[in-house]
């Protein structure tokens, strides 16, 4: 298998959300479980383009692009970054996630 780096390398996903997930529709379901397991960036950002994650998952590009934003609307992932015209998305808050940006406040040492 060649995603099992991938799977080794990412978080234990509880078992109530893959019971959610297993309830989804089969083409949402397969977007879902590839942010479950995929690799992601600190703040969990999976750094993949739609196209590559549609690939990935055997999907079409047209098929990807209208089910994320089924995905989206019910809250499993969310847009974490835009660059240029690729949005990239890390889970969301019906996935269990709960995102804090990172904000260090700064001040003036004192002279």
């Amino acid at each position: 298998m060649s995603h099992s780096r991938e799977l080794f390398d990412a978080e234990p996903v509880d078992p109530t959300i893959l019971r959610k997930v297993i309830a989804l529709p089969p083409t949402e379901a397969k977007i879902v479980l590839h942010f479950l397991t995929a690799q992601k960036t600190g703040d969990g950002t999976v750094l993949q383009s739609g196209m590559a994650i549609a690939r990935e998952i055997g999907m079409n590009r047209s098929q990807y692009a209208q089910k994320i934003k089924d995905v989206l609307a019910a809250g499993w992932v969310e847009q974490a970054a835009k660059v240029q015209n690729i949005a990239y998305y890390r889970l969301g808050p019906e996935a269990g996630a709960a995102h804090q940006d990172n904000v260090i406040q700064l001040r003036r040492a004192a002279s």
